[in-house]
């Protein structure tokens, strides 16, 4: 049975979310942080995060701070299952809850408030 669209975009940005972090955080010898973007990531959304990140000197394009989560969780929103809620969890105690969208057709990431 497959996965409704709700799980396949949650999985996608999950399994995305997770290499970003290990690529981060020097964990994996698979992919550096751009290779992940780049195979998870449209290419507009790359371009956008691009000059985000250069408004924002020292803050990581992905997790909008200078350092990594330390815990995340996923939701599911909307009735189409494209958008997916991450809330990450910093080592404070603090929370940032960042929406993205995956395209149902190939569950590329298409859309995050970084972009804008």
């Amino acid at each position: 049975m497959a996965p409704s669209p709700a799980q396949a975009s949650q999985d996608q940005v999950e399994a995305f979310f997770t290499a970003y972090r290990n690529a981060r955080l020097g964990t994996t010898e698979d992919a550096t942080p751009a290779e992940v973007r780049a195979r998870s990531l449209t290419q507009e959304l790359n371009q956008a995060l691009d000059v985000w990140a250069a408004a924002h000197t020292g803050e990581d394009l992905v997790f909008r701070a200078p350092n990594v989560p330390a815990a995340w969780t996923f939701t599911s929103l909307g009735a189409d299952g494209a958008h997916v809620l991450v809330t990450q969890k910093w080592g404070d105690g603090s929370t940032a809850d960042v929406p993205y969208t995956a395209r149902p057709a190939d569950l590329m990431i298409t859309d995050s408030p970084a972009a804008t």
